[in-house]
């Protein structure tokens, strides 16, 4: 057990998404726990971690936090924020997850990039095919995960932050701040919005992530009122998103409301952005937070496990509610970070792309039978979406009639390279298809499987 102790924390809160999920989804579960630990019992830890306090069902993390990694993670399954910050200055890392850049370099497109020149250079100890086609192709293409950008918050002179709380249940956040003061925030499980309070009188400004230079993109539009932020980005291959910020006095405090859109679902995401922003200052915190708080009760009463230990049972429960925010049926399923790209200045690690080995397939191993079927769809919608897409490369790459999977992707399917005896391996979507399996299995649902055109 101890060996179990020291890998839970061998990995930051949100570095690992991925990895976590997988390993809290196959954890057995016997008795109830009722106890609280704290970070460190009986395990090696960093000495800046030493003080979280982990209870059952939340998380405490004193001021300050001054990386990403080790920030509150909050989302809806389509957009998430890393809830973070020290001294007078909260900050807000801002992402959503259908955000991609998916120019791959020329010798992606090259036909002689298939699988019979795979074989025939290595066959012939061809080291530069194998580079140019199939394994430069990762580092050499511009593909990559788009970062978000980050909202900071600079508190009023005289308060600042003293302590990071996350409700697992209700989702919500709450930031202790001097003077009796607070902060909180929750991002909606049934509106694509993002609220937040903050004491009267902070001042707010939005941060373009510098990596986004690297792409070659032209300068954002960053509009600023006294009341609202709006940050518009051109992409390289024409996409263009938005976030937008409202805020407004209620009572002694700031009401904030985060929006965002793509010309991806509208014409004029801008506008898009500030007609969501809007609504929901007029809908209000209770309103949305109700409907919030009813979605997450669903969730949690869909399926639970206990455990005798209690690091192990706050451990499980934390990734159950990293599954809920990050993997949601109308949104793409989680990748390497799920809804949390790294805000540390530079490209998404690993583009933020997806690896169909144990990456997707432990995070996807058990929704079934915890009956978390919202977040499980956002699965077997995606493959089944793209299954056009796997059976052109069926055909390009392996010369076959049938739907193939690529070992390491883009968002839209694209097969990236990198190391292609796996990357470009003949297996990779087996487990995929068992998948498909075992929701009929568990389900059913024949007009899913039966009625689907691209299936």
């Amino acid at each position: 057990m101890k060996i179990m102790q020291v890998f839970l924390n061998r990995f930051s809160l949100i570095r690992s998404c991925s990895l976590c999920l997988q390993f809290a989804f196959v954890v057995a579960a016997f008795s109830p726990v009722g106890e609280t630990a704290t970070a460190q019992e009986n395990v090696i830890t960093s000495h800046e971690r030493r003080n979280d306090v982990l209870e059952a069902h939340a998380l405490t993390l004193p001021a300050p936090i001054q990386r990403w990694d080790n920030a509150l993670p909050l989302g809806n399954g389509l957009i998430g924020g890393l809830l973070w910050g020290e001294g007078r200055e909260l900050r807000l890392s801002l992402d959503r997850g259908d955000l991609w850049d998916e120019r791959g370099n020329h010798d992606v497109y090259d036909p002689r990039r298939n699988f019979q020149t795979l074989l025939l250079a290595v066959e012939k100890r061809d080291r530069e095919t194998w580079e140019r086609y199939f394994d430069a192709t990762y580092n050499k293409s511009k593909w990559t995960k788009i970062p978000g950008g980050r909202l900071v918050i600079t508190l009023p002179e005289g308060i600042s932050t003293e302590t990071f709380h996350l409700d697992f249940r209700e989702a919500l956040a709450t930031v202790e701040l001097t003077r009796g003061e607070k902060a909180s925030a929750f991002f909606s499980a049934t509106d694509r919005i993002a609220l937040l309070r903050v004491p009267y009188g902070s001042r707010f400004a939005f941060v373009r992530p510098e990596s986004i230079d690297k792409l070659g993109y032209p300068p954002p539009q960053i509009v600023s009122s006294d009341q609202s932020i709006s940050y518009t980005q051109k992409t390289a291959e024409d996409l263009v998103f938005n976030f937008t910020v409202k805020w407004q006095k209620a009572g002694d405090e700031l009401l904030v409301a985060i929006a965002t859109a793509t010309n991806t679902e509208t014409r004029n995401p801008e506008l898009k952005s500030v007609l969501d922003a809007t609504r929901a200052l007029v809908q209000g915190w209770t309103r949305l937070r109700d409907s919030n708080t009813s979605w997450w009760k669903n969730f949690y009463n869909a399926s639970a496990v206990t455990i005798p230990l209690p690091r192990l049972q706050h451990h499980y429960n934390l990734v159950k509610y990293l599954y809920g925010s990050a993997s949601r049926s109308y949104a793409n399923p989680m990748p390497l970070q799920g809804i949390w790209t790294a805000d540390e200045g530079g490209l998404p690690p690993w583009k933020g792309d997806y690896h169909n080995d144990l990456n997707t397939q432990m995070t996807y191993v058990a929704w079934q039978a915890a009956g978390l079927v919202d977040s499980g769809m956002s699965y077997l919608n995606y493959y089944v979406d793209r299954m056009p897409q796997f059976r052109e490369y069926g055909r390009s790459f392996f010369g076959l009639d049938g739907a193939m999977i690529p070992g390491v992707m883009t968002l839209r399917g694209q097969a990236m390279g990198g190391w292609p005896q796996y990357a470009m391996g003949l297996t990779a979507g087996l487990w995929n298809g068992h998948a498909f399996y075992q929701y009929w299995k568990t389900y059913q649902d024949d007009d899913f499987l039966g009625g689907n055109p691209n299936l």
